[in-house]
């Protein structure tokens, strides 16, 4: 890895961790919450790290597909050429839902389901990170970065 790879693989990182910072702030804010060191409103809390959990989550999700490529956009023509990577993704999806909702599951990672206006958040979050993704790829390719070999397709 190089070290322009090693500070982009840095800084998207940073930005899942604010983009998930951000969706818990924000259902804390609008829920009225004020985090103190004697918190009582354990559901919300526990919503809200549900959404900060999803958030990484589904944002990991878009860095996958994005990474396929290290200038091309996401939204290239090959975008449902590799099967199995889109199954493995939908998989996932479908094992965090389980997660989530699942009775005993999501009592012992201690979730909560989010509400419908919660996974628009969390899809605005991913929605977030894959323009600041394309942006940065956008800019290697007007600067003329060289194309390294995908090991993915």
């Amino acid at each position: 890895m190089n070290p322009g790879t090693s500070g982009e693989v840095s800084f998207l990182g940073f930005v899942i961790g604010a983009l998930a910072f951000a969706n818990f702030a924000v259902y804390m804010f609008r829920e009225g919450i004020v985090l103190t060191t004697g918190m009582t409103d354990i559901l919300h809390y526990s919503r809200a790290t549900t959404l900060a959990y999803l958030t990484i989550a589904f944002c990991q999700f878009v860095n996958v597909m994005s990474r396929r490529h290290d200038l091309k956009s996401l939204f290239n023509r090959n975008f449902f050429d590799n099967r199995i990577l889109l199954w493995s993704i939908l998989g996932s999806i479908v094992m965090v839902c389980i997660g989530i909702y699942a009775p005993y599951i999501s009592d012992f990672l201690h979730f909560s389901g989010p509400r419908p206006v919660d996974w628009l958040y969390v899809l605005g979050a991913a929605a977030i990170y894959l323009s600041i993704y394309e942006a940065v790829k956008l800019r290697k390719r007007r600067r003329g970065d060289v194309v390294s070999v995908s090991t993915v397709t």
